[in-house]
């Protein structure tokens, strides 16, 4: 019995490590992927960029949608960094297969009548949007985003066969800076963040009673004869006197 008790702490205590290490490498790659995307970024960007969402919060299943803008047409590039790290290219899409967005045109993802709503699936934390473009098709140039867009749509489970799951958005985002560096006047990058937070367990509808019927007044029955009278003893005359 003891030997299996310490087998039972043995399995537990590995399996605990091993959450633990897959933990903290999945957090190493979500701040590796912060401090990359905050490296995209120009001083006087060639492009001026709109990008926002209709709340500041979200709740993990949520659903969420986004617009953006731009005053010049140009070459765009959506990424959504997610709490758990998870990185999925939202534009170019199965609706905008073609990443060209023309100056002053509002984009939503999803757009208007999509039979596809984006949720948010957390953990908690802080999401970020990252909108990259550029003036020219040198997004074409960064060979680690061509070889993710190529995945097949249908191909690519994580994303729901909408929005491809990056496998390999740390190098994406290395090649996206290192080719911006080399005429940043051409470029611009803006960040959009809000918040994730826990889902909120729906409660219970309050029990409802079932409408119970008031019980119908029995119908009246024959009068019931009047109670009898005690009879009373009728005085006896009292006995004449006799004569004598």
């Amino acid at each position: 019995m003891k030997r299996i008790q310490r087998l039972a702490v043995l399995v537990a205590m590995a399996v605990l490590g091993t959450a633990l290490a897959v933990s903290s490498a999945f957090a190493a790659d979500l701040a590796e992927l912060i401090a990359l995307a905050d490296k995209l970024k120009t001083e006087n960007p060639g492009i001026q960029l709109t990008l926002a969402t209709d709340k500041a919060e979200y709740q993990a299943g949520e659903k969420v949608a986004f617009e953006f803008t731009a005053d010049k047409d140009c070459y765009l590039a959506l990424i959504d960094i997610g709490t758990s790290g998870k990185t999925i290219i939202l534009f170019p899409n199965k609706w905008h297969k073609d990443n060209k967005v023309e100056k002053g045109k509002t984009y939503k993802i999803p757009p208007n009548g999509a039979d596809f709503a984006y949720k948010v699936e957390g953990p908690v934390g802080t999401e970020r949007i990252k909108a990259i473009a550029c003036v020219e098709e040198l997004m074409f140039t960064v060979e680690s985003l061509q070889q993710e867009l190529k995945t097949p749509l249908e191909q690519n489970p994580a994303g729901g066969g909408t929005f491809l799951t990056m496998k390999n958005p740390e190098m994406v985002l290395k090649d996206i800076g290192i080719v911006m560096s080399k005429d940043p006047t051409k470029w611009s990058a803006l960040e959009l963040q809000f918040k994730v937070a826990s889902a909120v367990a729906p409660q219970a509808p309050a029990a409802v009673q079932p409408p119970v019927a008031a019980p119908q007044a029995a119908p009246p029955g024959p009068a019931a004869p009047p109670a009898p009278q005690p009879s009373q003893a009728q005085p006896q005359p009292a006995p004449a006197p006799d004569k004598k």
